[in-house]
């Protein structure tokens, strides 16, 4: 409780120094104050990573495990160091891979393929 009243009272006391730091923003490089970026591309999931891979190599029924179970051998790899997955791979397994690619496609004139294209198992 103590600490929800030590934040508040600090946002209180620091909003002079947000409204400061929003007024320099839009005085240097106007609106919008905070930075928006439209998403290019597709996100592919490990899962439709898999489901390609599946499909160029002839297998049938790729089997995935439930993310209940997967989490909770992530937790036990959290006690055992030599386990095979913990919970900072499983956050990198399922977070967001998406770069942008903008700058390649502008300064260098690249135009990248779609994964199923581009991705072969030989």
């Amino acid at each position: 409780m103590l600490n929800r009243i030590l934040a508040i009272l600090m946002l209180i006391g620091l909003s002079p120094v947000f409204l400061i730091v929003i007024i320099l923003i839009i005085i240097d490089d106007g609106f919008p104050v905070f930075f928006i970026q439209k998403r290019v591309g597709k996100d592919y999931t490990f899962k439709e990573i898999s489901a390609i891979l599946a499909n160029q190599s002839g297998v049938k029924n790729v089997k995935n495990l439930p993310y209940s179970v997967v989490s909770l051998l992530a937790k036990i790899g959290d006690v055992i160091p030599v386990f095979p997955i913990d919970s900072l791979k499983l956050n990198k397994i399922t977070s967001s891979l998406t770069v942008s690619s903008e700058k390649a496609k502008k300064e260098l004139n690249w135009r990248p393929k779609p994964l199923s294209e581009n991705f072969k198992i030989k």
